[in-house]
């Protein structure tokens, strides 16, 4: 059960980005993210993303490094959402996705992204 749990806020961490982990446990109103801090504390929170892995994380990348990914140790987590998003939903010609929700400077591949 905590595993989907910590599914959960990381699928809510990608829907409302703030600038570092520690803000979604803010208690300043302006930043607070309530049920996060009912979910998980933060550093429950941060020790399950620190072993949550499941490929091998010793021949990636590390932070600052060319070719860094933080998503990189779910990726199958991230493709097997992608494969289901596509097969249960198909996009019609009316969809229109506002870039500016989008605030990152990363490639989107490292997103979980509904339609291509």
């Amino acid at each position: 059960m905590e595993i989907k749990a910590f599914i959960a806020v990381l699928l809510n961490m990608g829907l409302n980005k703030k600038a570092t982990i520690e803000m979604y446990w803010s208690k300043k109103l302006s930043q607070e993210t309530p049920w996060f801090g009912k979910m998980f504390s933060r550093i429950r929170f941060e020790t399950i993303l620190k072993f949550f892995h499941m490929v091998d994380t010793r021949n990636l990348p590390k932070p600052k490094q060319p070719g860094y990914d933080p998503c990189a140790g779910f990726s199958p987590l991230i493709d097997y959402a992608n494969r289901m998003f596509r097969h249960y939903y198909t996009p019609n010609q009316q969809l229109s996705i506002d870039e500016s929700l989008i605030g990152t400077k990363k490639p989107y591949s490292a997103y979980i992204i509904l339609a291509q």
